[in-house]
């Protein structure tokens, strides 16, 4: 969990993040694509979707980057215009407007509305496929870059801001609990051998299987 500010690489922490993000956009990913193929929509489970990609992936995760990554790569000569920075303040403003359409979209599709359903997926399928490469670039160009560019003193400051940021309250949530949401979700709709995978089998499940008995995935109401 991202709640503690990893040691290591400068930017750990933010690495950390990305792994929390990338479970739940392949949640949202099988949901949508239960949807496409009419096989329901997962109201409660896409509106847990949209609120921590809202709150955990963009209030807390993309301010992390905006407020205290990029104004240290700034500091060392790493500009705004810098191959490995451009766009990526762009990105994120893109990824909000795709988060909005689905907020927008969410209460009629959950009632069976057609259209609206249509329109959630659309914006999801964008935001899903603008969030993948962003990760990506981010990982492996804008990470990279920082982590031989910063210095000791620069890995402190980076630590102290992200306890700052995981002390804090989302609209009333923490750090800690919207991880538990993407815990949730990924025990609920992704499949136990990629949960294994990803070391992300939940307890229960491992005290359930040793009992003889199955774990029944909890559904979504739709």
């Amino acid at each position: 969990m991202a709640s503690q500010v990893a040691e290591g690489l400068p930017t750990e922490g933010l690495r950390q993040e990305h792994r929390q993000i990338e479970r739940v956009l392949m949640v949202m990913g099988r949901l949508v694509g239960r949807a496409e193929r009419g096989q329901g929509f997962e109201a409660a489970a896409l509106r847990k979707c949209v609120d921590f990609l809202r709150l955990y992936a963009d209030a807390c995760h993309h301010t992390n980057e905006e407020q205290i990554l990029l104004p240290l790569l700034d500091k060392r000569g790493i500009r705004a215009d810098h191959p490995a920075v451009a766009g990526i303040v762009r990105e994120h403003v893109e990824g909000r407007k795709q988060v909005t359409a689905m907020r927008a979209s969410l209460a009629a599709a959950a009632r069976g509305d057609e259209a609206a359903r249509r329109r959630f997926c659309e914006a999801a399928r964008h935001y899903l496929a603008l969030l993948r490469q962003h990760i990506n670039k981010e990982d492996h160009v804008l990470f990279a870059l920082a982590d031989q560019a910063l210095t000791a003193r620069d890995q402190a400051e980076i630590q102290a801001q992200l306890q700052a940021t995981y002390s804090r309250r989302f609209e009333g949530r923490t750090v800690a609990s919207l991880s538990a949401v993407a815990d949730d979700l990924a025990n609920a709709w992704i499949g136990k051998q990629l949960r294994r995978r990803l070391g992300i089998l939940p307890t229960a499940t491992r005290a359930t299987r040793s009992s003889g008995t199955r774990a029944r995935r909890p559904r979504a109401a739709t």
